[in-house]
């Protein structure tokens, strides 16, 4: 091995990683040239791709790229092979990409391929690792197993919900996205509408299968001379989508030239056209709304006010006034004629659509409340704000019903699914989280812990009734019920003829677990305090400490208080017995005074 450099090959970019890749297992010395190894060496740079180039060829065999954003953010940086089917990729723009080789490495030293054949479907996306979200400007569902992410950049990542698997990036926006919105036009497909600073509105036709995700861009629409800063789609069916800009603009897109009937994909961006522009705000338009029946569009400001409009026309309906902040986030209820306005005033307020009137006001954050939503049918509100706070309110009392404190930075991101049974948030720094509704479940749970516990007093009912105390004793013991056990205890002293059996019964077998003897002590501790039950505790530790050694019982931890309790209380009642038994005395002096003064003489 002389060192010296024996070809040049030119590979038409910034190349960051180069590693060969061994097939099989080196050759022995003198080995003919057939028997040898096809070698392929790996390439990742600047284009973001991954490049198989043929040892013997010095050729490129193969390119393959995950995706585009790659390449615009400064390409790979580093490249390894994990095992024989998994290649690693690290990126510029913080992500680690794997591909899955579908023959395995095994596969690159046949001696006659056909390089067409061969190299289509060899490689394909694995899973991609984020790690760096930067700020979560927005978030939306695709279905109830797809996010869309929009982070500080241009951008929009989809993820699974489950894993956080990063599934596609869409490039096509020059600039940060700062808003999203998506509705359903079929199963498994979804229409995605992203804006940002870039002044563009872009629409994104999405497809989530289970085998299968993907994403393209079928409409665009200029028109806005400022960042687009809010949008939203007419409910229920994609036939309008509304925008507002930092200049106080609202304009109404036509969305009637989209077939969401079609299965394939148009093959052109479509330029969209506007219906309907207005002036509507003197500062940023922060959120816009349409009603469930899309007759009117709520529209929040930075202006301290919140404007409703007519569809498509956009003429004034009323202002919603009376905030002290701006608006940051407006939802129409989904069964009532009212809409909630969220506030950087902190509250939250809920207006009547008919007259514009403020019915309630909703306190609790600690700071500007940034998204609101309706969920559960329009019963209950879900708020997120400045303080890293995602609050449930009930609709109808305006009362808090949980605040969710998981968030460190702002939650700038909030969006709903199944009428909020799930529900994702995004803060500041960069953090998602999914959140799923227990209450039906916990109230499930909570019913059939009540019927198990109805089978089991049931059971203590019936072994009472065949006499069979120890095992009614050993029952009632599970349920950790001390008023259960003591009418246990004072059946089986009133009417179990051998009471000695059934205390080595129930101290041998019900008592045998420190646990349970230990809550069987505090049991008696507690009816020790009573002078109604303290003869049943007083039975319980007697034929406790007459079979128990006192090594045992010592040895048991947190019982400290309750001999104190015990010792205390036992001295009172031996202190009140002897009381009583003395004042027997003066009864006996005086009965048998009375039988010596009537004897005959």
């Amino acid at each position: 091995a002389s060192g010296k450099k024996a070809v040049s090959i030119p590979v038409d970019e910034v190349v960051s990683s180069a590693q060969f890749i061994d097939a099989r297992a080196k050759p022995k010395k003198g080995a003919s040239k057939e028997n040898r190894p096809r070698h392929y060496f790996v390439t990742a740079g600047q284009s973001g791709k991954l490049r198989f180039w043929n040892s013997q060829t010095l050729l490129c065999d193969y390119g393959y790229q995950m995706d585009d954003t790659c390449e615009a953010e400064g390409g790979c940086l580093d490249f390894m092979a994990l095992d024989q089917s998994t290649l690693l990729c690290t990126t510029m723009d913080c992500r680690m990409l794997t591909y899955t080789l579908r023959d395995g490495l095994s596969a690159l030293d046949a001696p006659e391929v056909n390089a067409g054949k061969f190299w289509d479907g060899q490689v394909t996306n694995a899973r991609q690792f984020i790690g760096n979200n930067e700020q979560i400007t927005d978030v939306c569902f695709l279905g109830t197993k797809h996010l869309a992410i929009a982070t500080n950049s241009q951008y929009i990542r989809v993820y699974d919900a489950q894993t956080f698997d990063c599934l596609c990036s869409c490039s096509g926006h020059e600039d940060i996205v700062l808003t999203l919105h998506a509705i359903p036009i079929a199963p498994d497909r979804y229409l995605v509408a992203s804006g940002g600073k870039d002044n563009t509105l872009m629409l994104w036709d999405a497809s989530m299968t289970d085998s299968s995700e993907s994403i393209a861009c079928c409409g665009r629409a200029d028109g806005h001379f400022s960042a687009i800063e809010s949008l939203s789609f007419s409910s229920k069916k994609a036939n309008y989508v509304c925008t507002g800009d930092a200049d106080g603009f609202l304009k109404l897109w036509d969305l009637s030239w989209f077939d969401a009937k079609s299965a394939e994909r148009q093959a052109t961006h479509h330029s969209m056209q506007t219906l309907s522009t207005t002036a509507g705000h003197q500062k940023d338009v922060n959120a816009v709304a349409f009603s469930p029946d899309n007759s009117l569009i709520c529209s929040g400001s930075q202006d301290k006010v919140a404007k409703l409009w007519r569809v498509p026309s956009l003429a004034p309906v009323g202002t919603l006034r009376g905030h002290s902040r701006g608006v940051w986030s407006v939802a129409f209820s989904p069964v009532d004629q009212v809409v909630v306005t969220a506030s950087g005033d902190k509250t939250l307020r809920l207006w009547s659509t008919s007259d514009c009137v403020c019915l309630r006001s909703f306190e609790g954050h600690t700071s500007s409340v940034l998204k609101s939503c309706f969920i559960s049918l329009g019963v209950q509100l879900v708020s997120s704000g400045a303080d890293g706070l995602i609050k449930v309110w009930n609709v109808r009392t305006a009362e808090c019903m949980s605040t969710l404190d998981e968030h460190e930075d702002k939650v700038w991101a909030l969006s709903v699914a199944n009428q909020g049974d799930l529900f994702v948030s995004g803060s500041g720094n960069g953090e998602v989280l999914v959140w799923k509704d227990y209450t039906s479940k916990k109230a499930m749970e909570q019913k059939m812990a009540e019927a198990d516990l109805i089978a089991k007093e049931q059971k203590v009912s019936d072994a009472m009734y065949r006499g069979n105390h120890s095992l009614a004793f050993k029952l009632a013991l599970d349920l950790k019920y001390p008023a259960q056990l003591y009418k246990v205890i004072s059946a089986a002293v009133r009417e179990n003829s051998d009471l000695v059996s059934f205390w080595d019964e129930v101290v041998n077998d019900s008592l045998s677990d420190d646990e349970n003897l230990k809550q069987c002590l505090q049991f008696a501790a507690e009816w020790n305090t009573n002078a109604k039950f303290y003869l049943c505790g007083q039975v319980l530790l007697e034929n406790v400490f007459a079979r128990v050694h006192p090594d045992r019982l010592s040895a048991i931890s947190g019982l400290e208080n309750v001999w104190d309790g015990l010792l205390s209380y036992s001295q009172r009642h031996a202190k009140r017995i002897n009381t009583l038994v003395r004042s027997t005395y003066l009864l006996d002096y005086i009965l048998s005074s009375g039988s010596t003064a009537h004897e005959p003489t």
